[in-house]
């Protein structure tokens, strides 16, 4: 699937070709008319155009109209990669234009977006603020945005035997 989302990230905009105003829907509809190119299949530019269609506005669900067509895994996979890609937007745009750097792990069932050029006190946009809200709804994990020499620090739900009150 790497192929298929750096296709819709390559294609996302070309639906601004014919305007500005829900461009992301136009761009949908332009990717699924184009011809595969040689080794691609007419399914792998659907779901191109599927990444695309939901790399902003409104956030997806997972009975939308246009997904209704797909299994359930694929279905949270074409959610998880436009969240992604709504991700990489989000930090394009101001004021995190400073990020030149994304990488993604699951650490400890926590989603951890390390953003080289980003502030961990920056305020969240409403634009990054949705980009990871999806990605959330996407993988059912919560979403950390830290630096990369950050560390996630676990809190401790026990209080080790040594130091407890019991006599």
């Amino acid at each position: 699937m790497p192929r298929i989302l750096h296709a819709a990230a390559l294609l996302q905009e070309v639906g601004r070709f014919k305007g500005k105003r829900a461009h992301h829907k136009e761009s949908y509809r332009m990717i699924r008319r184009l011809t595969p190119p040689v080794g691609w299949t007419r399914t792998d530019l659907e779901l191109v155009a599927l990444i695309a269609r939901f790399h902003r506005r409104a956030l997806p669900s997972l009975d939308h109209k246009v997904l209704k067509a797909y299994q359930l895994p694929l279905r949270h996979s074409l959610l998880l990669l436009a969240a992604l890609l709504r991700m990489a937007n989000a930090f394009g745009a101001k004021p995190y234009r400073a990020v030149r750097r994304l990488e993604v792990e699951n650490c400890a069932g926590v989603i951890v977006v390390r953003a080289e050029g980003y502030a961990e006190t920056d305020p969240l946009t409403p634009k990054l603020s949705e980009a990871k809200r999806l990605l959330e709804f996407a993988s059912h994990r919560p979403v950390h945005i830290l630096t990369p020499g950050a560390q996630i620090v676990a809190p401790r739900l026990v209080q080790s035997a040594a130091t407890s009150d019991a006599a």
